[in-house]
């Protein structure tokens, strides 16, 4: 199981082993198999010098990240899984909201009809 720092303190006393660069984000991977992702934030107010702080990312990252099989944290099989469940989840969540689409036009539609029943009497 992999393990993600997202705070500074997790930081201390951590020895650096690997470090990938990744669509601006900075990888770094410990000696005890734990990771930080680093992120530059843009920070400036108005019109000026440009202000940028490095933040530790927040959020969480999961195995659809390449970058976690670079880092050798997980294997190409672990990734490949990751990805095909996340499009399976997807593909489900698609379909779902297809449904609830046809759903709603149905009722406008059904609404629409009853409205004009209505006005001519049918």
């Amino acid at each position: 199981m992999i393990e993600e720092i997202r705070d500074f303190k997790g930081l201390n006393g951590k020895t650096i082993i690997d470090t990938k660069m990744d669509c601006g984000d900075l990888w770094i991977k410990f000696s005890d198999n734990t990771f930080v992702v680093l992120v530059i934030d843009d920070v400036t107010e108005g019109f000026g010098y440009k202000k940028e702080e490095i933040n530790i990312y927040q959020y969480g990252k999961d195995k659809t990240e390449y970058t976690l099989v670079k880092l050798g944290l997980i294997t190409e099989q672990e990734y490949s899984d990751a990805c095909n469940k996340e499009e399976q989840e997807y593909k489900k969540r698609e379909e779902e909201r297809e449904v609830k689409e046809k759903n709603r036009i149905k009722e406008i539609e059904l609404e629409q009809l009853e409205k004009l029943s209505k006005k001519y009497d049918r």
